[in-house]
């Protein structure tokens, strides 16, 4: 008896009429709940694609941000060698006199000019960094004044290092300027940097966890949409089955049936005729 009930029922056999009325969901309501099923499914696609696309933005302006700030890296580097090449330039000629070395303090102070401009341009959306590079400008332009008052002396005849003590002594505090105001800038730029890479790692995990989770999700959800319908189609098709059975059995039983009461008939009226008298014959 125990044996019995354990058995699974196989398939395209019938299943009983209460365990289809259990499990399966009234067919008024499968196709609603299918397709609910596939549009929350494909909302939360498209939510998530919503999503990652917006992430994705975000991911592109960081990366713009980490460009920008290599870029005022770049003009400050630059600016740097410039500014190095002018001054030893204007040393040299002071020791030796050479023209050559003029003509590479003038290239030199054309490229820091060119680079100042440069770093004002880059830093015009952030207000702090483009009054640095003003203040760079201002004093660029009264340190390279003192410079070429150096080549002059060096044309009037004076070579030696006690004709060049009162322009030292009025160099000093421009210089500690220039040097202060070039490396605040250089600092607060490396820390843009630093932070803005951060925000571009960020956006890029925010994506990377957004797309993969998201499409689980929606994965998930639509396969077990699938699994209902497929749950569902398995039992109307037992059902139909079961009913085509029943159907099939109860044609066979009316013929049976139908045999059975055409016989009946049929000997009733055979036994009819054989119990009347038989008919008498007149002569003419």
């Amino acid at each position: 008896m125990s044996e019995t009930r354990n058995q699974k029922p196989k398939f395209g056999a019938a299943v009983p009429s209460a365990l289809i009325r259990q499990w399966s969901i009234p067919a008024r309501h499968f196709r609603w709940v299918t397709a609910v099923g596939f549009l929350l499914a494909t909302g939360l696609l498209v939510s998530v694609i919503g999503m990652a696309y917006r992430e994705t933005r975000q991911q592109i302006q960081s990366s713009d941000s980490v460009i920008h700030s290599r870029d005022v890296l770049s003009a400050i580097a630059d600016y740097a060698a410039a500014t190095k090449s002018a001054s030893n330039a204007v040393t040299d000629y002071y020791a030796n006199g050479t023209e050559s070395d003029v003509a590479a303090f003038t290239t030199a102070k054309a490229t820091i000019h060119v680079m100042i401009d440069r770093l004002q341009r880059l830093t015009a959306d952030n207000p702090t960094q483009h009054r640095l590079a003003e203040n760079l400008n201002s004093q660029m332009g009264q340190a390279v004044v003192f410079l070429q008052q150096v080549i002059d002396l060096h044309r009037q005849g004076k070579k030696g290092p006690d004709d060049l003590q009162g322009i030292t002594k009025a160099i000093k505090p421009v210089s500690a300027e220039l040097n202060k105001t070039y490396e605040t800038m250089i600092r607060a730029e490396n820390d843009l940097l630093k932070a803005r890479s951060n925000a571009q790692a960020g956006a890029a995990r925010r994506a990377i966890r957004l797309e993969l989770w998201g499409g689980v999700l929606a994965l998930l959800l639509m396969m077990s949409v699938l699994s209902v319908f497929l749950r569902e189609s398995s039992i109307r098709l037992r059902a139909e089955q079961e009913l085509a059975q029943r159907m099939l059995n109860s044609n066979s039983a009316f013929e049976t049936g139908w045999r059975i009461l055409n016989n009946l008939t049929l000997c009733c009226v055979r036994k009819t005729r054989n119990a009347l008298p038989p008919k008498k014959k007149f002569a003419c």
